[in-house]
């Protein structure tokens, strides 16, 4: 080939260019991922996060490009310390330990197994009695607070079976002396333990339930196994009533009468061994007018707390709530004639309670309309002379299913049906130009003395009202044996004692059975209304008396003995047991209906009341 000398030189000038002194034109050292490190330190300069000023972690890779990689790099971070746990439990030995980027086989990444030889045994386990450390916290089975499965045990000093509630211990194994079933309130008597039967009225609480009684009135028994008692002066027990609420604590209270006073007891009542002391007392000083014979209680005034009608041998004292402490009749709010029964609720449908009083001395009964301003009043009744209409009465019943109140009045010596035979005068609402609606007669027969007690209720269950008759002289087979009787509503036409639906006869010439009654509501808890009814003459022919709950339903005319329910017997002879009784409703919660029973001859004439909470029979 043939060379050109021009181009031979011009090469030579090419190559000679930019080699001289202060030639800039030479590439700057390289960054190709941009992490601030060239390639001439950067490991991996392809990777941002790889070079010589990052952290080494677990990843393969020569991060920190000292050209060690991962855990055999001193600066690693990120690695994990792995415990050898032969147990598989999932907890290490401590001191047994390795630090790697991946797990070996049996290993852990949490320490703390001090028996790497049982896998129950680690710092996530229970402590439980087996002699051991579970949770390796150093302490064993009841030294550890987290013990899982100690038991509580008492000391049992009189090996009845039940310990004493004082002094537990905890253990693992229970030791000699000591049982697992507490509640033994003397654990130095073997016959005093919560399963004991109960002994009534001796003193001692066999049964460890915190009274000296059964805790229900489901079996017959004496009045001394009631769950609470009072007792009072002057006959207390002679009358019994719901006072409504008068002190506006959004609860009924009660009211207890005898022949010259009355207590006001708050409710709630509590369970067995209620108190039924008064929270007010209502005293007669001029004395000798029969305070207390008869009561009832309803707001009349319409302040939103319960007033009190108190009924003497003449007159009925009105006292508006909310009352407390000792009062007398001399100040009271309004005084009306009385001498018979009492009962109040709102007749008229104006939000205000009236009063249906009787006057048996006069033969009449009149409705007093609240707030009682002394006007006249709002509907009168009459009765044959000689009849005592309006020894007793009742009050808001609808007894005719028209949903309006009626009202019956007794008279017990009304003679139609025979000498003294009694009879009832059903008064059908409503009330309006001053006289009732339309009334019936409902008569007895010969010396029954039907209408001397009244009560009302739904005792069929079928929504309408139904009434019961006492008729205490009635002799079925025997003189004053008594017998309750059973009016179905609806009621609008007149009858004879035969006529009613059901009843009970007293049991024994004496018994006089009827002389007080009232609607118990469910005190067996079975769903059926229930009622109970006092013989004051009842029990051996000594004047004990005694009350008789009759479950319902009531079917038929059944004798005493044929009535499923229990009987409860005066304490001592002349008590006088079931003069009154009252159906009190729920009154300590328990779900089931209970009552209060009056014994005005207790304790030599200062009387008594007694509590009976209703409960689950075996029926």
């Amino acid at each position: 080939m043939r060379v050109f000398p021009w181009l031979a030189g011009l090469g030579l000038a090419v190559a000679g260019c930019g080699g001289g002194k202060g030639d800039d034109s030479a590439a700057p050292p390289r960054d190709g991922d941009g992490d601030g490190y060239t390639e001439e330190v950067d490991c991996d300069d392809a990777d941002p996060a790889v070079h010589p000023g990052a952290a080494e972690v677990c990843n393969g890779v020569d991060d920190d490009c000292d050209g060690e990689v991962d855990i055999e790099d001193a600066d690693i971070t990120g690695y994990t310390t792995w415990y050898v746990d032969s147990d598989g439990d999932g907890y290490g030995v401590e001191d047994q330990s390795a630090d790697g980027c991946e797990q070996p086989p049996n290993t852990a990444e949490v320490a703390g197994d001090c028996d790497d030889r049982d896998p129950d045994a680690h710092p996530g386990a229970y402590e439980v009695c087996d002699g051991a450390d579970n949770d390796c916290d150093g302490l064993v089975d009841l030294d550890d607070d987290s013990l899982l499965d100690a038991r509580t045990a008492w000391p049992d000093a009189d090996g009845d079976g039940y310990g004493d509630p004082d002094a537990p211990i905890a253990a693992c194994e229970v030791p000699t002396g000591y049982v697992t079933e507490e509640g033994d309130c003397d654990d130095a008597d073997p016959a005093v333990h919560p399963d004991a039967e109960e002994s009534c009225g001796d003193g001692v609480d066999s049964d460890c339930d915190g009274w000296d009684g059964p805790p229900t009135a489901v079996e017959d028994a004496g009045l001394d196994c009631a769950q609470g008692s009072a007792t009072g002066e002057g006959g207390l027990g002679g009358a019994l009533a719901r006072a409504g609420d008068v002190d506006g604590d959004g609860v009924d209270d009660l009211l207890f009468g005898g022949a010259g006073a009355a207590w006001l007891v708050r409710g709630p009542l509590s369970g067995p061994g209620a108190d039924l002391a008064p929270a007010a007392t209502v005293a007669d000083a001029e004395g000798g007018r029969g305070l207390g014979t008869a009561l009832a209680g309803a707001d009349v005034d319409g302040d939103g707390f319960a007033d009190l009608a108190l009924g003497g041998d003449e007159d009925a004292w009105i006292l508006l709530g909310p009352v407390s402490g000792a009062i007398d009749v001399a100040g009271a709010d309004a005084t009306l004639a009385g001498g018979g029964g009492l009962a109040a609720a709102d007749a008229d449908g104006d939000g205000l309670a009236d009063l249906l009083v009787g006057v048996p001395g006069e033969d009449r009964a009149f409705l007093e309309a609240g707030p009682l301003t002394g006007a006249e009043p709002l509907a009168e009744a009459e009765g044959v002379e000689g009849s005592r209409l309006g020894a007793a009465v009742a009050l808001a019943a609808d007894l005719d299913g028209d949903g309006v109140a009626d009202a019956a009045v007794g008279a017990p010596a009304d003679a139609r049906g025979g000498l003294d035979a009694g009879a009832v005068l059903v008064l059908l609402g409503p009330v309006s130009a001053g006289a009732w609606a339309a009334e019936s007669w409902l008569v007895g027969e010969a010396g029954a003395e039907a209408g001397a007690a009244l009560a009302v209720g739904d005792l069929d269950g079928d929504g309408t009202d139904d009434l019961l008759v006492g008729a205490p002289g009635l002799e079925t087979d025997a003189a004053d044996q008594g017998a309750v009787f059973a009016w179905t509503g609806p009621l609008s036409a007149n009858g004879e004692l035969a006529d009613a639906a059901a009843g009970v006869a007293g049991g024994a010439a004496g018994d006089r059975f009827g002389a007080a009654v009232a609607a118990a509501g469910d005190a067996n808890g079975d769903g059926e209304p229930d009622w109970i009814a006092g013989a004051p003459g009842a029990a051996g022919g000594d004047g004990r008396g005694l009350a008789r709950l009759v479950y319902g339903p009531l079917t038929g005319f059944l004798s005493l003995d044929e009535a499923a329910g229990p009987a409860f017997e005066g304490v001592a002879a002349g008590d006088g047991a079931g003069s009154a009784v009252l159906g009190i409703g729920d009154a300590d919660g328990s779900g089931v209906d209970d009552l209060l029973v009056g014994a005005p001859g207790a304790s030599g004439g200062a009387g008594a009341v007694y509590l009976l909470l209703g409960g689950a029979s075996a029926r």
